[in-house]
């Protein structure tokens, strides 16, 4: 009995002993687990940087929200940036010193945001039902606007004889293809008061490029106020597999209402011109009243609808202005290392009660502002943001390309919009080559090839040089 007992004790000591064992080496197997963790955590955050270079302090607050929302760090230094054009650091981008970065801005986009140059696509390719009806015209003289003239004479004869409620609104908006925020821009009735508008900013500041529409009448109205909307386009490129896509945001649309009752004066500025900037010069601006969510709309109508046929036409126009635009590549130069958030402004048409309305592509903006949501849609600014960067950045901070392009059957970059709150894909353009880094060898040389012709055209016929051609 006492050897056993012994025995016993003996074999509960080693038990201890081997479960103490098992309980250290346990605690240190977490421990480790968890300094793993700890470390691909750290490792994780250091690749979720991203700079922020706007100047709106408005834009800056939404996106550190976004940011702190999506665990992603603000670093200055970061090679993924979010800036103004001027603020990106496109030296470190083209000379490819920065091949992962991602900039959110393509170099050249002129042939979408610019006025003229977009009109003068969508006519070329014979698109309809996008733009209204639209003259294209470079004013350097006195023979210029005598020709704009006549030509807006003529085709008011036959706007005339088409709609017979024209004569009682407004006939012409007139645009200068490089302006925004409401600058350079006019309404009128006749084609002489079109070319006296023109005269002394085209002749006198030199402004050349100009765009004279038909106005879009009888414009649909809440609570008998104009009013257009600012929608949100992503257009990304993928350095995995080089393809460039543009989606429409479903949802976080602004409305912009004007202030002013609707006017068939053309002298009436604040009636005719719903701009945020414009409108919120007026002393009795209401942001609540004045700044609603396409979501709204059907409400502030009165009628079921329109938001979800609006979003559809909107589509549908987009898809056919970013194929237009992307047919000049001089105009609209795509990189795999760039994204860019565009605003793009519609206006709609109304045909009576038993119609919905037409709606028609006003612009295509760069750098949207984000303050026209206010503060009562601020939290609809934030969730814009977030799902911009969880398509256009957030995927590319650990998933980096890797030599030549992967098919693009079996790139994600496709399926990720449809469930961060955009359309399906509108349009797509293919890389031209093999690479990332091929593909800006490519854009450089075209780029090249462009400014040297366009320096040497401006030489040979004697015209100076304006812009950032200069110096070249």
């Amino acid at each position: 009995c006492f050897r056993s007992s012994s025995h016993w004790a003996g074999t509960k000591r080693a038990m201890g002993r081997w479960f103490v064992a098992a309980a250290v080496g346990a605690s240190c197997a977490v421990t480790l687990l968890l300094m793993e963790a700890s470390r691909r955590h750290r490792r994780r955050r250091r690749r979720r940087r991203l700079a922020i270079h706007v100047a709106s302090e408005y834009a800056q607050s939404v996106l550190r929200e976004a940011l702190a929302h999506l665990d992603i760090l603000e670093d200055f230094e970061a090679p993924s940036e979010w800036a103004d054009f001027g603020a990106v650091h496109w030296d470190k981008l083209l000379t490819g010193t920065e091949i992962h970065s991602r900039a959110s801005c393509f170099y050249l986009r002129a042939g979408l945001v610019r006025k003229g140059m977009l009109a003068h696509r969508l006519l070329k390719r014979k698109v309809q039902g996008v733009l209204p009806e639209s003259i294209v015209a470079d004013v350097e003289d006195e023979d210029d606007l005598d020709s704009l003239r006549q030509r807006l004479e003529s085709w008011a004869k036959g706007i005339s004889a088409a709609c017979a409620h024209v004569d009682a609104h407004p006939k012409w908006v007139a645009k200068a293809s490089n302006s925004n925020r409401g600058e350079h821009l006019f309404v009128a009735n006749t084609a002489t008061e079109v070319a006296d508008l023109l005269r002394p900013i085209a002749l006198g500041d030199g402004v050349v490029e100009w765009v004279v529409q038909r106005y879009v009448a009888p414009p649909l109205l809440i609570s008998g106020m104009k009013f257009h909307v600012r929608a949100h386009l992503l257009v990304s490129g993928c350095p995995r597999c080089g393809m460039t896509r543009g989606w429409l945001h479903c949802g976080n649309h602004v409305v912009l209402v004007s202030g002013t009752p609707y006017s068939r004066q053309c002298s009436d500025r604040l009636a005719h011109m719903t701009n945020h900037c414009v409108q919120v010069s007026n002393p009795h601006y209401d942001e609540d009243r004045q700044t609603l969510l396409l979501a709204e709309l059907d409400t502030a109508l009165g009628r079921a609808g329109v938001a979800a046929h609006v979003q559809h036409r909107m589509e549908a126009c987009l898809a056919d202005v970013l194929a237009a635009a992307a047919s000049a590549p001089a105009g609209f130069g795509l990189l795999p290392q760039c994204f860019e958030l565009f605003g793009v402004d519609f206006v709609l048409e109304d045909c009576g009660n038993e119609e919905l309305p037409r709606v028609w592509l006003l612009e295509v903006n760069a750098g949207p502002d984000l303050a026209v949501f206010g503060e009562r849609l601020r939290p609809q600014c934030v969730k814009l943001i977030e799902d911009v960067l969880s398509v256009a950045v957030e995927p590319y901070f650990t998933e980096r390309a890797k030599g030549e392009f992967v098919a693009t059957e079996g790139c994600s970059c496709a399926s990720l919009a449809p469930g961060a709150g955009f359309s399906k894909c509108l349009w797509a353009a293919p890389p031209k080559t093999a690479s990332a880094s091929d593909e800006l060898l490519a854009f450089k040389r075209r780029l090249s090839i462009a400014g040297n012709w366009a320096k040497a055209l401006h030489e040979s016929s004697g015209v100076a040089i304006r812009g950032p051609q200069r110096g070249a």
